[in-house]
């Protein structure tokens, strides 16, 4: 099955990476370089899942979540959110943590792991849905 996924960085090469990889998985992909133009995207993309960077203009990966979370609109709402960071920092952790995040992977990070990361996140939130 093919799941649709957003790509949200501020690094255009970072983004290129995630992109290529997941593209190659079979992924359709969508990508925006900072966090108001995934929420954006998010309303008329409705992808299967975020992968976000936690530290973006406009709006953080976190900060994303919480606009998501707040949309009035139940599937939108839903979505979950894979988030990145170059910084194991505990603060944003716990952040993440509050607002649902449904993984938070550290750079660099492994193709597989980033596919693997997805495809658990997809198939949780598809599970919750249906019960």
């Amino acid at each position: 099955m093919s799941y649709r996924v957003l790509v949200a960085d501020d690094s255009s090469v970072v983004r290129a990476l995630y992109v290529a990889c997941l593209e190659r998985a079979g992924y359709e992909v969508v990508q925006c370089g900072n966090g108001r133009e995934a929420l954006q995207a998010v309303t008329s993309y409705m992808p299967d899942a975020v992968l976000s960077d936690i530290s973006m203009p406009e709006l953080d990966g976190v900060q994303l979540i919480e606009e998501i979370r707040a949309l009035d609109d139940d599937l939108l709402a839903a979505i979950p959110v894979v988030l990145i960071t170059a910084w194991d920092d505990e603060d944003d952790r716990a952040r993440a943590n509050k607002v649902g995040a449904a993984k938070i992977l550290l750079k660099p990070v492994d193709a597989s792991d980033l596919r693997e990361a997805l495809e658990e996140a997809i198939n949780t939130a598809q599970t919750a849905v249906h019960v």
